[in-house]
């Protein structure tokens, strides 16, 4: 009688051990989960400050084109005049 119950305590904890194993496990991959939750948020912000970059960027060349497209213009304009004055 004393074996059979010296195997079922040392069952209960073994099956003790078990579930205490399981829920360290859960806890590590709530901790990763958590993590990767975290890291997702981190790049998402950075995906979108670096496309908000991109966007001002862009916005940017586009006025240095128009502002030499209007130089360009204004010197085509001085040679004409300068072409008509030497005539």
């Amino acid at each position: 009688m004393e074996t059979d119950l010296a195997r079922q305590l040392q069952q209960l904890e073994q099956e003790e051990e078990k579930q205490y194993n399981l829920l360290e496990q859960a806890l590590d991959d709530d901790t990763i989960l958590q993590q990767l939750k975290e890291y997702r948020q981190k790049t998402n912000s950075m995906n979108y400050d670096i496309k908000e970059e991109y966007v001002h960027i862009h916005q940017e060349k586009q006025t240095l084109q128009i502002q030499l497209t209007i130089i360009k213009e204004n010197q085509m304009k001085i040679s004409k005049i300068e072409h008509l004055l030497e005539s």
